[in-house]
């Protein structure tokens, strides 16, 4: 650690040294490495300040704990909402061509609810257009997500879910949500869905809910860090995502998943104003 924050002075170097101590996931030498980069562009106390507050609270979900939050999804299906497999699916919200982490949460509960009660593998499918397909009338379809940010990918899902079922001729098929996080701005839009829905956890924004009457100086400070960063990047562009996908201001990602682009882009947007690839402490694929 000391070559990597050799350049810092020793301030800054101590206060790294104790963020990486409360937020582990940052210990790896390559987010050492990010974590370094990312303080240098910071070029003012209040950055570094806030910076420091938005790690120290941000929600990174390693395997172990992961766990423990798919565990309160099968109980919730099962024990809850009181599911079985005699007429129920669970569908991962994923598209049929592209992956998503929710394929991963698909695998992990599917092991975790095992061979129990007439769970079989036919029972969990891998993408929703196959769900679409495969769903027939009087059927319990649970759709499963890694993460919620403003509903909207949700509310696409389940349209087509329905509007496909529609087109078969295919009824009386209830519909479920389930996700490992969620955020509190997507309430409303899950709300009109009229499904029933539930999340392990529920997430504030990260700047707008915490700070109070300091809310608009420190979005100005973020915003102020975002120009560091390149307006575009492999024809996407960071307006999109400035302070995360329409202003979410999220604080969570899960190992070895692409981190959400709720998500501040200070934490995972890949090029500098200079159009020089920096190393991020998370990752996104664009």
């Amino acid at each position: 650690m000391q070559q990597i924050y050799e350049q810092l002075d020793e301030d800054s170097y101590l206060k790294l040294v104790d963020l990486t101590a409360k937020a582990k996931w940052l210990q790896p030498r390559d987010k050492q490495q990010a974590l370094n980069l990312l303080w240098n562009l910071s070029n003012s106390d209040s950055k570094k300040e806030l910076i420091v507050d938005l790690l120290e609270r941000f929600i990174y979900l390693e395997i172990d704990y992961l766990e423990k939050y798919i565990i309160q999804i099968k109980e919730h299906i099962l024990d809850i909402w009181k599911l079985n497999s005699s007429n129920t699916k669970i569908v991962a919200i994923a598209d049929k061509t592209r992956p998503d982490g929710s394929q991963t949460i698909l695998q992990i509960l599917k092991n975790k609810i095992g061979n129990t009660a007439g769970w079989r593998e036919n029972k969990f499918i891998n993408n929703i257009l196959d769900a679409a397909h495969k769903c027939s009338s009087s059927q319990q379809l649970v759709i499963l997500d890694d993460f919620i940010g403003t509903g909207k990918k949700a509310k696409g899902k389940t349209t087509y879910i329905f509007n496909t079922l529609r087109k078969r001729g295919v009824d009386n098929v209830k519909v479920y949500l389930c996700s490992i996080a969620a955020m509190n701005i997507s309430k409303p839009t899950l709300d009109n869905l009229n499904i029933q829905y539930y999340s392990s956890m529920w997430l504030d924004k990260g700047i707008s809910d915490y700070y109070g009457n300091k809310v608009k100086e420190n979005l100005d400070c973020m915003l102020n860090l975002e120009e560091n960063l390149g307006n575009e990047f492999m024809g996407k562009k960071l307006s999109d995502v400035s302070l995360g996908y329409h202003k979410s201001e999220a604080l969570f990602a899960i190992d070895n998943l692409t981190v959400p682009n709720n998500v501040f882009p200070i934490f995972w947007w890949p090029v500098l104003k200079s159009n020089v690839i920096r190393n991020t402490v998370l990752n996104r694929i664009l």
